[in-house]
């Protein structure tokens, strides 16, 4: 999460019942923790083709993506994230959309 997360520094999570677009959130996928910001809802459509990344038919300047052409409807309890070091990220551009039931919490300013 550079530039926005540093090694070793020190942050508080929250778990909450309400997680919304730039959130920045720690969760478990495949037994590992990630920390990653949020960048759809439910009720979203994630696009990602030809090498950007689009919501709400909307393309988001601020990422790219390399790979096959995919799109995702974010359903309720459903979100999808990137990392903000975003170039060398592993996120839901790889792995898909989270779940609710799968997120610790939320970072604290």
């Amino acid at each position: 999460m550079a530039p926005t997360l540093k090694d070793n520094q020190l942050k508080i999570i929250r778990k909450s019942d309400f997680y919304e677009n730039k959130d920045i959130i720690v969760f478990k996928k495949d037994s590992e923790s990630y920390v990653k910001r949020v960048i759809a809802i439910d009720g979203d459509r994630v696009e990602l083709k030809d090498g950007k990344v689009y919501i709400n038919n909307i393309l988001q300047t601020n990422y790219n993506y390399s790979g096959e052409k995919k799109a995702f409807n974010l359903k309720e309890g459903e979100f999808f994230v990137i990392g903000d070091n975003y170039q060398n990220s592993l996120d839901s551009r790889a792995f898909g959309v989270i779940k609710e039931n799968d997120i610790i919490g939320k970072l604290l300013a």
